[in-house]
């Protein structure tokens, strides 16, 4: 364990220049390599043999060994002046007691081979603290990005080839990668080389700068998703990654760089911005493509489709089947009636539509459209006899508001096109209120009554409310009409508006009985003994005249 954890420098003729001098130290190249040699043959002796599970807890050790040595092997091969400033630096926080080189001293700790990319971040910012970077800063500041992608490239080339092995040991620890510092230090070199680098190449710098800050993306990436499920923050780690996955590759669709952003996005299932990208292309054979591959891409797609306005496209992009787009629909009502007519399902489009008109109470016009269609709608079905009455009654009322007195309209605000829809209630209580109405005619009561006629089969109206609402309408009539304080006799209760109001609801076909309140109930607080003779004389008329039943 200690061997393969820390390997200490020793002297070894085999791989001395002249053979012979055993005190000279293995060239950190050879050393490497002899180890990543060791270390797989010691993978391979245990996989291959009934040792795996003895061992189970040091395979993942094993491996991290292997990890290391691969991104040494990377830096060693290396030539940078950033790079060898921070091989320096790295290699002082350790021993030298054989006169090596930093070079030798750093390569042979590869087990904190990590504090290199730390010093290699380190001589970048000083680099970068330079008020204008030359050419040749640049340069190598590019150089040293290069090195960092070209470490990590190869460790995941290897963690790759091994990730049978690496499920198999299944250990969950965090391991050197997954810590916070690593991810920020690729992050800083992404940065370089998109915000510092890239603007100042030309076409040709362009084709070497893409590829390199594509690869440390891929490697951000994959370092997420490796630690999501290791971590107990998994949820906040998540979020990260999202967020850093839209903001790394978002730079490519500015850059209308779409194929990169097009093999990140579908590399790491940003499928939100595959769709944007797929509409900014209108390439819908890629769209189709990608909901046929991944089942969860026909969702996002619908969702952003709604949440930028492009419903329509929603219902002809073709993103998944008919039935998933149904099932999607269910909660969208306002576009799914759209997509049963396309269907001709028209009974099934007829009753959400009259749900739509139900539930709407913004703009009457709107309210209207929707219980229009929803009747067009059951008339085209094959049911032979559709039940119209909910619909029927809603439109009428409907009618009732948008043939109101202009006078009542404007008093109560309603003169634009954007007017909300009211209630048989509300609209009662326009036409025989003072506020809205100065002039009570029995025209005015008679729409009022018709409101009432309706209101008395809509299901939601109680038969307390329209009790109330009839008993409002008459003692309306009563108290605004000034023929009551002429004192007159029951012998001219026919200039009376309430008198005027029952002759014109007669000859309308209004029920008189259905309409008019009791004789008791109506006087009931009235304490004006004139009224209440003149109004008992009126209903034994009518009474007489079978309108009424006493």
């Amino acid at each position: 364990k200690q061997w393969y954890q820390r390997r200490v420098r020793a002297g070894d003729p085999r791989w001395s220049s002249n053979g012979s001098d055993s005190t000279l130290p293995i060239t950190p190249e050879l050393q490497i390599a002899e180890r990543i040699r060791r270390l797989q043959g010691l993978l391979q002796f245990i996989v291959t043999t009934q040792y795996f599970d003895s061992y189970r807890e040091h395979v993942m050790e094993i491996l991290i060994s292997v990890e290391k040595c691969i991104i040494a092997q990377v830096l060693c091969g290396c030539k940078s002046e950033i790079l060898s400033t921070a091989i320096s630096q790295a290699a002082s926080a350790f021993p030298n007691d054989h006169e090596l080189s930093s070079r030798e001293v750093m390569f042979s700790n590869i087990t904190s081979i990590e504090q290199v990319f730390a010093a290699v971040s380190a001589s970048q910012t000083a680099l970068l603290a330079i008020e204008a970077p030359g050419e040749n800063t640049i340069h190598e500041l590019f150089l040293s990005v290069e090195i960092v992608q070209q470490a990590f490239h190869a460790l995941y080339a290897w963690k790759g080839q091994s990730q049978q092995l690496y499920d198999r040991a299944a250990k969950k620890d965090l391991t050197w990668t997954d810590r916070e510092e690593i991810r920020r230090m690729l992050g800083d070199q992404i940065t370089i080389a998109m915000e510092t680098v890239l603007p100042e190449v030309d076409a040709e710098g362009r084709f070497q700068v893409l590829p390199v800050a594509t690869n440390l993306i891929e490697s951000l990436l994959k370092l997420y998703l490796d630690t999501i499920n290791k971590t107990i923050e998994k949820d906040a780690l998540q979020a990260e990654f999202e967020r850093k996955r839209d903001a790394l590759i978002q730079p490519f669709v500015e850059l209308k760089l779409h194929n990169i952003a097009f093999s990140l996005g579908e590399q790491f299932r940003h499928f939100t911005l595959l769709v944007a990208l797929c509409e900014e292309t209108k390439d819908t054979a890629r769209l189709r493509d990608l909901a046929s591959t991944y089942p969860d891409f026909a969702e996002v797609a619908y969702n952003w489709y709604i949440a930028h306005g492009k419903e329509s496209r929603l219902l002809t992009a073709g993103v998944a089947n008919t039935e998933r787009l149904s099932k999607f629909l269910t909660s969208q009502p306002n576009l799914k009636w759209i997509h049963q007519l396309g269907n001709r399902d028209f009974d099934t489009a007829a009753q959400t539509l009259a749900y739509l008109g139900s539930q709407e109470k913004a703009i009457l016009s709107r309210k209207k459209t929707l219980l229009s269609l929803s009747k067009l709608a059951s008339l085209a079905s094959d049911c032979p006899t559709p039940d119209l009455t909910s619909v029927d009654l809603q439109l009428e009322v409907i009618t009732h508001q948008e043939r109101l007195k202009p006078e009542i309209a404007e008093s109560a605000g309603l003169t634009d096109s954007t007017m909300p829809p009211l209630s048989c209630t509300d609209l009662i209580g326009l036409c025989v209120s003072a506020e809205c109405n100065a002039s009570l005619e029995e025209v005015d009561v008679k729409k009022a009554l018709d409101l009432l006629t309706c209101a008395a089969r809509d299901d939601a109206v109680t038969d307390a409310q329209f009790e109330r609402l009839r008993l409002a309408i008459w003692r309306a009539v009563i108290e605004r009409d000034e023929w009551w304080e002429k004192r007159s006799g029951p012998e001219n209760i026919d200039e009376t508006l309430f008198y005027r109001s029952i002759i014109l609801a007669y000859n309308s076909g209004l029920v008189i009985s259905h309409i008019l309140p009791g004789v008791e109930e109506l006087i009931g607080e009235i304490a004006d003994k004139q009224k209440e003779f003149v109004l008992r004389s009126g209903y034994e008329q009518m009474a007489q005249m079978g309108l009424i039943s006493v």
